[in-house]
């Protein structure tokens, strides 16, 4: 099992899915609290976040302080091509993997 997820509403992502991590697609009404404790218990070392998940739960996540690295991913911000071909490869870095 992977230790590197990505935690969205949507119900597909491809693009993080590429990467060959885990897409994790939460319900809006989900506790999150003890979503995030089972992650824990998966043994879970980052996660990247949507950015409507961090908004959601932003005040839980500014004060988290658990074996878990979050990091935001707006994957819907408009960016240049260099931009994106920047965080393409620190996502891939970030996971093990070389990307082209």
């Amino acid at each position: 099992m992977s230790n590197v997820i990505f935690i969205t509403y949507e119900t597909r992502h491809p693009m993080m899915a590429s990467f060959g991590m885990t897409v994790e697609t939460i319900d809006k009404k989900k506790n999150f609290e003890s979503y995030i404790k089972s992650l824990e218990e998966r043994h879970v070392e980052i996660a990247y976040l949507s950015y409507e998940v961090y908004r959601k739960h932003s005040d839980y996540l500014d004060t988290y302080s658990g074996n878990i690295a979050f990091i935001l991913f707006d994957g819907k911000e408009s960016t240049n091509n260099t931009a994106k071909k920047r965080m393409k490869d620190l996502l891939a870095s970030s996971i093990g993997i070389q990307s082209r």
